[in-house]
């Protein structure tokens, strides 16, 4: 991250001590090569991070327990959106002017933070039962080439509930990476139209300071979306009914809350299913809408979608990993230390991770053939379009998600 944030002023600052102009065409293009460089490392680094973290959940919580430990791991994530959107929407450069930093470096700084400090804090507070658990003895270890038939064997061997799971986030994040990478480009565009007339004599200033203005109002759609999806995850855990052993059994009776009324209970996929419907209504929205405000509220809805799909995948793996481990006790009661290949929990969320990440890649060319098929119509309504092919393949995901309940 800091790499990142931090490319253009290297690459300036090597062009110097070699007498070499800061500014030029070779420089820029040097930069770009350095900084893709590092995404491509970031993005790597990010998938342990994101399987072990579950794994931790996975290994060290019960099966009754696995559902609230993913709720309040939810809960946790949508505290960091609400601390970086709200680092977004502030002006780093005049909050940080000591360390002299752009905006993009001074969330690089506050992200890398907090990600190394609760990261120390996971690696520190526990202890894995047998760490060379997940390792395959020597005599099992396999070339490159065996990787591939290995991986492949795995998935196959995987339980076929959380191979459901897996087509699910499929279809779902060709719908959610859209939405993150746009929505506020989205609605700062809205902004942009509302706003735009009252700004046509004003040159090139102005036109900046619209560009500014808009990329707030957008950030603070988003900040606004954060906040939703935290209170939903806060709320959610006391109306929808966990899985028990695997299975999703709604329940009988509405659940009574400690206030003394009756809170209706649904199942937890068919809560995922219905976050999906109510995904791809907001997308197929984006019809109507044509104000800031309404751009606005459109992204604060969706922040109750955002809340299941942070929980609710999360907890049915949890669940399903954690009730195969118990019952795989042995005859004295106690857990097994070591596991199958299709039982290893690091394993099983790190083809989750892959069910999330490829078709972000299908998304983004899909994305691009919009784009240019928008511009050769002369459309100025691209990204509106983007979301609506989102909302289409979140119905894809509510319908492998209610499959989820038979």
């Amino acid at each position: 991250m800091i790499a990142l944030a931090w490319t253009e002023d290297m690459i300036c600052r090597f062009a110097n001590m070699n007498g070499m102009q800061r500014r030029g065409t070779g420089i820029r293009t040097a930069s770009v090569i350095v900084a893709v460089f590092w995404v491509y490392v970031l993005n790597i680094s990010i998938q342990p991070l994101q399987a072990g973290i579950r794994a931790f959940i996975v290994d060290n919580c019960p099966a009754h327990q696995q559902t609230q430990a993913s709720a309040w791991a939810s809960r946790m994530q949508g505290i960091g959106n609400i601390v970086g959107y709200v680092a977004g929407f502030s002006s780093l450069p005049t909050a940080l002017p000591l360390l002299n930093v752009s905006q993009f470096q001074g969330l690089s700084l506050i992200a890398s933070l907090a990600l190394a400090s609760t990261v120390l804090l996971s690696w520190l507070a526990i202890s894995e039962k047998d760490v060379t658990a997940p390792l395959l003895p020597v005599a099992e270890r396999i070339g490159f080439l065996g990787i591939f038939q290995h991986v492949k064997e795995s998935a196959r061997r995987m339980p076929i509930r959380i191979r459901r799971v897996c087509a699910v986030q499929f279809c779902a994040w060709m719908a959610w990476f859209p939405f993150l990478f746009y929505s506020t480009t989205y609605v700062g565009e809205l902004y942009s139209r509302s706003t735009r007339t009252e700004l046509l004599q004003i040159a090139q200033v102005g036109q900046h300071a619209l560009h500014n203005k808009a990329t707030r109002e957008g950030t603070l759609a988003s900040l606004v979306s954060a906040v939703v999806a935290l209170v939903a995850n806060i709320l959610l855990p006391y109306i929808v009914k966990p899985p028990i052993d695997g299975k999703d059994v709604p329940r009988k009776s509405p659940k009574k809350s400690s206030l003394g009324f009756q809170v209706p209970s649904i199942s937890l996929t068919t809560a995922w299913a219905l976050s999906h419907l109510l995904f791809a209504c907001a997308m197929f929205a984006t019809f109507f809408v044509t104000s800031q405000l309404g751009g606005t509220l459109l992204v604060a809805l969706v922040g109750l979608s955002w809340a299941v799909t942070l929980w609710a995948p999360f907890a049915i793996i949890g669940v399903e990993l954690a009730t195969r481990q118990r019952h795989r006790g042995n005859a004295d009661g106690e857990e097994e230390l070591a596991f199958s290949t299709e039982d290893r929990a690091g394993a099983t969320i790190g083809f989750h991770n892959v069910a999330m990440s490829a078709p972000q890649i299908i998304a983004a060319l899909v994305c691009s053939g919009i784009f240019w098929f928008a511009q050769r119509i002369g459309s100025q309504d691209g990204i509106a379009w983007v979301l609506r092919a989102g909302g289409c393949a979140a119905l894809g995901a509510a319908y492998l998600a209610f499959r989820l309940e038979r």
